[in-house]
Formats: C-alpha cells, structure tokens, sequence
C-alpha cells in the first residue's frame, strides 16, 4: 500500500508505519480528506505551506469548506490565511470568516464565535397559497413561461416568447425585441434571450432588466434606452459587473437571479450579489458583495427590504431610498438539516482525485470488502464523476440520514397576514422545508429608523440607526471591493490581484480610480482617514503604511506583531500590533508610549473627535480613551459588539455588528476622565458606557 492510498483509505496505522519506513508526510496532505488524517500527517512532520504551482493545500480546503481541517492547517502555519484565500472559501461562511480573522492576526484558537444572527425561523408545514412562488426543483431553473395571450388588437406576436408587465405592458422576444402597450409598441435593442433565463420588471413597468444566463445583464426603459448592459463575472472571483478597463470578463450557463425594488436592481450570479441603481439613483455607485451560487432574490417589507438566497446562505439587504446596507447574514445553519461529516469527507476525496465539481448536485457511496466507490452527479445528473478508493470503509445509508448538502433557501414570499416565509431545498433533491422568518422588520429599524435624542451634554453611548456616509467621489467607486469613503473627499477600496494571496489597492478622487504609484500589493485590511487632510493610515500583516491621497505615494514601516488596528490619534499615529497598542508621533518614530491590549475578536481600532478619542478593541469588550493636554485618560468601557467606525458628515458613529452608537458629550467625558495610571488595557473595568437596550 502507498501512502496516498493509506491516507484515502483513512488507515491511520498504515499511515504511520510508512512514515517510518520513509515516505514524506507532506505528499499526504494533498490527498487528506478529514480533519484527523490531516492531523495526523501534520503530526508526524508535514509541511503545512508546501504549494504547487501556485496553489496550498489550504486552498482545496477553503473551496470545500472544511473548518476543522483549515483550522489545523492554520494553527502550524498561520502565516498561510490571506483576504484572497478568504474569498475561496466564500460558500462556507465559517471557513471564510476564519480564515479571514487569522489573515487579520487572530489566533486560531482565540476568536471568539460571532454572535447568534437576529434572524429567528420556525418551521412551518409546507403548504402552497396564491402567495406562494412555484417550485423550481432540484435543478433550481425555471421553467419556460406559459404562453401569454395579448389582445389581439393590441399586436400580433405570433410565435414570439412573451413576458407581461406589473402594468399592463408585455415584452415580446422574436424577430424582434418590443415592448407592447394598448397605446402601441416600441421596439428595443435587445436580442432575444435563450433559455435559462431570468427578467424582472420595476414597479412602474417602465424599466425591463434580463439576465441572458449568467453571460450578460441588460437592462432597457419602455423608450427603447439601455440602462444596464454588462458580461456577468466568470469563475476568476474578484471581479464585479462593475469593472475597470482590460478587466476579464466570463460568463456561466447557471441563471442569475433579478428582482428591482424601487431604483435599485439586485442581481445575485454565480459569486457576486449586485446592487445596480438606475432612474433617479443612476450616478450611485452600485454595490457588490461576495456570495456563490445564487438561488433567488426577493423584495420584502414592501421593497424596504430584499432577501438574497445562496448556497452559503445569502443575506438580507435593506434599502431606504439611495442608501443600502446589508443587515444580516443568513447562515446556512440557521435551518435544520446541515449535512454530517462524511460528506465532506467524500466530496473531499473527489476533489483531491480530481473528480470533483464546484457544485455538485447529487452525492452516493457503494461499499464493498475491497472499498468504496464514491459518484457525484451535477445539476439534473448530468456530469456523473466517479473514483473507486480502495480499503475506505463508509456506511452509504450515512447519506441518506441529512439532506445531500446545506440547506438553500430558494425562494421568499409574504403571506396575507404579513408574515415572511422562505422555502429551503438541499442541493439535488426536490424536498422542500417552509419556514416563518422573523427579525427583518426590527433590523431595518436598526439600520434606518428615527431616534429622538435629548442631549443634555453628558457623556454617553446610545445606540443609532446607521447614519448616511459622505457621498462618493466617483460613481467607479462600485468597481471595488470594501470601498470607504473620506472626510477630505477621496475614497480607498480594494480588487483581488492576479497574483495569489494578494490585493491591489486604489484611491478614489473626482476624476475617477486610480492605482498606488508603486502599487499596494497587500490585503489591507485596517485603515484610517485623517478627519480634515487628504491622508490614510492603513495597515496589513506586519506593514503599517501611510498614504498622501493626493499624489497616491506611500510610505511604510514593519512592527514586530500582526497588525490589527491603525489609527490617527492626536498629532501622531497609533497603531495595533499583536498585543500591543504604539503610539507614534509619526511613522517612523520610536513609540512615545506602549500600551498592553490584546485583541481575539475581528474589530478596527479607530480614532473620533478629530483625533482626541481613540476606541481600542480588548477581548471581548472596547475601551475608549482620550488626550487631555499630553494625558492619556479613560473615558470608558463598551461591551457593545461594535467593529470599527463610520465616517460621516454627521459625526463620528460606532459601528456594530447591528445598527450604531452614537458617543455624546466627549468634551465633558474628557474633563472628568481618571488618568491612565499604567499600560494594560484588558485591566480597565469600568466606567461602563454600555446604553440600555
């Protein structure tokens, strides 16, 4: 027996026997397939960063999601985790975000777990009702529409295929693309789409978008106006609809999923949910955010509100005019069903057999004394991949126990009676689950509603909406991922590089978006506006960087710990490395004072009030300090699940993981703070300024 058949075959004994005898435990990493063989090899000396042609083991890891495995990689290898190897693992929320935080200097075994999402879902029978969309099946495509009947005195369309309108119009696709009213028709430069495909109409029924598979958008008006024509993003993640010049373009045969709410379009592909604003909203930079495999988009709460399905899940999405905001995930784990520990498993062995799919609809196993035979099929069975691995004990009926994969919600719907449903399916069954949603109505409120403060100068934290950002230089702005925009009118944001493992970082002014001269090649993930000078502070790894927005020149210093926060503070710099916070007068400066805090959660370290306050992150709470003439005094201690800063012409706002705070009365807070009388922030207990809920 060979290794690579001992580790497949999870013979933990012939594993270690060739080992001794001489075989390189590093070869067994790129066959692993659970947690305990990859233990194991790592145990007896594997090297964890070993890659081929460009790619590590973590990589197939992140792609199938295995959290355990990424985990144990992680730990003896740390330096492995990059935003870019994040984004591989986008269909598994968990992986993702670990992979994320240790990239942003957590340690494995020291984040803490996010917070229970403020989504509640009960299960309800599966019932069908005039509310209720038609089912879609396994294969997740919808069917061809029903022959449309138009008046005959309106048009003759003969064979055309027809869409109708929510007033009254019809789309008609034949040998000519018309839109058909009673006053008439108008003819539109549109092809005609072939099968799959996707159409959503705005409420007016003036404006009309199609998703051509998942090739192309496009998006007309009844007067025959292009709104919206662009190639829908390919397999090479990082790239928006929105794109800058000689980007990549691909496409996929699998639908893209549309709905309109007010101005706003929501477009959910194979790896991006796309927010497109048109009409009124046209010079809005869209929004994009990252997700695979979408299965629906529906508008609720009256269009206030939009729910995004997805095979990780998906999201809700809230909309208040020209603003949108994502306010929850849905976590796939949020229903009931999430497959048992042997599917990853033989989805792993095929994957590392090279007979894997990226989305594989169907998985079984057929077990004899000689092995297993593992089979995966794709969407309506098609594809089938088979491998036979010898020695590999499973119990097939394992497989039946769960749902083939976790549970997607393929469609929403209102009820009468005001109650959000969503219908959920595994991947290659017909089975359907119904479940009552709750929760959305009050995380809009968190995100857009009204609060009445009576502010009587007292230092406070009350908890806020979210509050409207500056405007954006440049609508191009939506071509970047996690763009911010600053105080000085200038924007940062981000685009996954071509070169593994890395980013590529722009600045945003009135012309438009531009590269760093010498581009930043990093995965930034901290940075910092200055509250009145075209200036950034950011940070990434082991680099602190500071950024002149104007000529787009930079300047950079390595400290000895992973950088988990950068900040301006009073005239100089501070700056979150590993466990300690540097307080610079500038970048290269010696620390005029070291601070001891340690951070286990995913939060930005961030300076208010032009600089005099500073909010660090410490376990599992933030302290906010401030500069009383060249004290450093103590304003308080927040136990809020905030994670970093707004920047608004409004004021400085906390962010939390729902909705903001506000921070009142610092003037006064500063008077009245107690000096900092030593350097350990994790020892600072109080004041609370935690606001009632």
């Amino acid at each position: 027996m060979t290794l690579r058949d001992a580790v497949l075959a999870e013979d933990r004994a012939a594993v270690r026997r060739l080992v001794e005898a001489g075989a390189d435990p590093t070869e067994g990493l790129w066959v692993a397939c659970t947690p305990a063989m990859l233990g194991l090899l790592l145990e007896l000396g594997a090297d964890a960063a070993v890659e081929h042609e460009g790619r590590s083991v973590l990589d197939a890891i992140a792609r199938e999601g295995q959290l355990e495995m990424a985990q144990h990689l992680l730990r003896v290898a740390p330096g492995l985790a990059t935003e870019a190897r994040a984004l591989m693992a986008a269909d598994h929320p968990q992986t993702e975000a670990l992979i994320r935080d240790v990239a942003r200097g957590d340690d494995v075994d020291g984040r803490v777990t996010p917070s229970a999402s403020s989504l509640r879902v009960t299960r309800v029978a599966v019932r069908q009702d005039e509310c209720a969309p038609r089912t879609k099946s396994a294969s997740r495509f919808h069917t061809s529409p029903a022959p449309q009947v138009i008046p005959t005195d309106w048009a003759d369309v003969g064979d055309d295929v027809v869409f109708a309108g929510p007033r009254g119009g019809y789309l008609a696709f034949g040998k000519s693309t018309r839109f058909i009213t009673e006053q008439g028709e108008v003819e539109l430069d549109a092809p005609a789409p072939s099968f799959p495909w996707e159409h959503a109409f705005d409420e007016a029924g003036e404006h009309f978008f199609f998703a051509y598979g998942q090739a192309r958008l496009l998006g007309v008006d009844v007067r025959g106006k292009v709104l919206v024509d662009e190639t829908l993003p390919g397999a090479g993640w990082g790239t928006a609809i929105a794109r800058l010049p000689g980007e990549p373009e691909g496409g996929h045969a699998y639908p893209a999923r549309l709905c309109v709410v007010g101005h706003w379009l929501a477009c959910v592909s194979l790896e991006r949910i796309h927010f497109v604003p048109f009409g009124p909203y046209a010079d809005v930079p869209m929004k994009w955010f990252t997700c695979q495999l979408g299965t629906c988009a529906v508008p609720l709460l009256g269009g206030r509100a939009v729910l995004i399905g997805a095979r990780a899940g998906g999201g809700v999405f809230g909309i208040d005019g020209d603003r949108l905001e994502r306010l929850a995930a849905i976590e796939p784990t949020l229903f009931e069903g999430a497959p048992n520990a042997l599917h990853g498993h033989l989805r792993m062995a095929l994957r590392v057999l090279g007979q894997g799919h990226d989305d594989p609809r169907a998985l079984t196993a057929t077990a004899n004394d000689r092995g297993t035979r593992i089979r995966a099929t794709g969407m309506g069975g098609m594809s089938p991949k088979s491998v036979f691995v010898p020695g590999l004990k499973v119990d097939p009926s394992e497989l039946e126990e769960t749902w083939p994969t976790r549970p997607e919600p393929t469609d929403a719907w209102e009820t009468p009676e005001g109650e959000i449903r969503v219908r959920v399916q595994p991947i290659g069954r017909d089975d359907l689950r119904s479940y009552r949603l709750e929760g959305v109505e009050v995380l809009w409120d968190a995100a857009f509603g009204e609060v009445e403060v009576d502010e009587d100068g007292s230092f406070c934290v009350l908890r806020a909406p979210i509050p409207r950002p500056y405007p954006a230089p440049h609508k191009d702005m939506g071509t970047l991922s996690y763009p911010e925009v600053g105080p000085a009118g200038y924007a940062f944001g981000h685009k996954v590089s071509r070169q593994p493992g890395k980013w590529n970082s722009y600045v945003v002014d009135s012309e438009g978006v531009h590269a760093f001269e010498p581009h930043w090649f990093s995965g930034v993930t901290y940075s910092g506006f200055h509250w009145s000078e075209p200036r950034l502070i950011a940070g990434t790894g082991r680099q602190a960087i500071e950024v002149d927005l104007v000529t787009r020149k930079w300047d950079e210093r390595k400290v000895g710990g992973p950088i988990r926060g950068v900040a301006f503070f009073g005239d100089g710099l501070a700056v979150h490395a590993g466990s300690e916070v540097l307080l610079l007068d500038s970048l290269h400066a010696e620390p005029r004072r070291v601070l001891k805090a340690t951070v286990t959660r995913n939060a930005n370290m961030v300076s208010f009030h032009a600089g005099r306050v500073l909010w660090v992150p410490v376990e599992d709470r933030s302290v906010l300090l401030a500069l009383r003439d060249d004290a450093l005094v103590v304003l308080g201690v927040l136990r809020l699940g905030a994670t970093g800063k707004h920047e608004t012409p409004e004021g400085d706002w906390l962010a939390l993981q729902k909705g903001a705070a506000w921070i009142l009365g610092v003037e006064k807070g500063i008077a009245e703070a107690e000096v900092l009388a030593h350097d350990d922030l994790a020892a600072i207990a109080g004041p609370s300024l935690d606001p009632p809920d």
